[in-house]
């Protein structure tokens, strides 16, 4: 069973004559299968969408995704997932149960996803775009 929702936060918008670049917190709910209990993963994110008005209209030349942290559940309280702390070694706490949840289907995930556990990128990742903004178009 896979199941998921997205909530959306209020946006924020920094705007420069035909340029913006908007900040969208994202939480997203998903429901599947973890060593056969029924399990929900949340996931924390910022989305950062550059946006340009060409002609009338408003287009994303951009978006990135900044993860914040995220958390992994039983659906019904009292189950056990049967994951052990050793599960998580080398996984990026930004993401971790994510990446998890993907390893444990058989999947990947890249452990050089932009996180807030890496400080010092996002910050680059804003002064780019705050740069790009405030250079017009």
């Amino acid at each position: 069973m896979n199941d998921w929702h997205l909530w959306l936060s209020t946006p924020v918008v920094h705007l420069n004559g035909n340029k913006a670049y908007v900040e969208l917190p994202t939480t997203t709910h998903m429901r599947m299968m973890v060593n056969g209990t029924l399990a929900e993963l949340e996931s924390y994110r910022r989305l950062i969408y550059r946006v340009e008005r060409r002609d009338t209209k408003w287009k994303i030349s951009r978006l990135t995704s900044i993860n914040e942290s995220d958390n992994l559940r039983p659906v019904i309280a009292g189950q056990n997932l049967h994951v052990i702390p050793q599960d998580f070694n080398g996984l990026r706490p930004s993401y971790q149960f994510l990446a998890y949840v993907q390893q444990a289907a058989g999947g990947q995930i890249s452990q050089d996803l932009l996180g807030t556990d890496r400080p010092e990128e996002v910050e680059r990742l804003y002064k780019e775009t705050s740069a790009w903004l405030r250079a017009g178009v």
